[in-house]
């Protein structure tokens, strides 16, 4: 599109005329500043009436804060305590006066012995009279010999003499008074230090 201006000169008249020629381009570069123009000036009239329209909410909104009452640093409990008084509620009291009248708790019963161990500790108490055989010799030189041993031990014991098919023998007896307990340990001390392997029990007597 090209807009032509055309000028004629006369010399009699002086009569002058332009001829100014406008290409598209540059028609639609001037549409387009004059449009940035225009909303340039609508942002900056809108950017001045928000400016003058907000100080009247922002005293508004400071006059509330100065209003406002200070938080309160104590918690919800504490501070109904503190609007009474600083009492402490009934039930609380209720509470602790409960807690001091509570018994003590009464110690644990002993526990019963099952019935195999209450009778292992009777036996344990109880003390018998035994009477062992620990030895039979053909020559009574041996018997008192094995007696004089045994005493040495603090082990009472006494000769006998026996007929057996017609020969004399020579028999070494233990007497001991204590529990089943300490009978079970003079054997084994018969076996191991004095090497008595054929030991027989003749008697067992409740003692008084």
């Amino acid at each position: 599109m090209n807009n032509t201006l055309h000028t004629e000169s006369d010399a009699g008249a002086k009569t002058q005329r332009f001829a100014l020629t406008l290409s598209l381009p540059a028609v639609a570069a001037v549409l387009i500043v004059v449009a940035l123009g225009f909303s340039w000036a609508f942002w900056l009239g809108i950017r001045a009436g928000q400016e003058q329209a907000s100080p009247q909410p922002l005293e508004r909104d400071l006059g509330n804060a100065a209003e406002a009452p200070a938080p309160s640093a104590l918690p919800p409990d504490a501070a109904g305590q503190e609007e009474q008084g600083g009492l402490i509620p009934e039930e609380d009291l209720s509470f602790r006066e409960s807690l001091a009248r509570s018994p003590e708790p009464s110690p644990a019963a002993p526990s019963e012995l099952p019935p195999r161990a209450e009778a292992a500790a009777e036996d344990a108490s109880r003390v018998f009279i035994y009477e062992y055989q620990v030895a039979s010799y053909s020559r009574q030189t041996q018997a008192e010999g094995l007696i004089a041993k045994l005493a040495g031990k603090n082990i009472q014991a006494r000769l006998e003499a026996a007929q057996v098919q017609g020969q004399a023998r020579y028999r070494v007896i233990v007497l001991f008074r204590g529990s089943e307990h300490s009978a079970a340990e003079l054997r084994r001390t018969l076996k191991e230090a004095f090497r008595l392997e054929d030991i027989l029990q003749r008697s067992k007597k409740a003692g008084a």
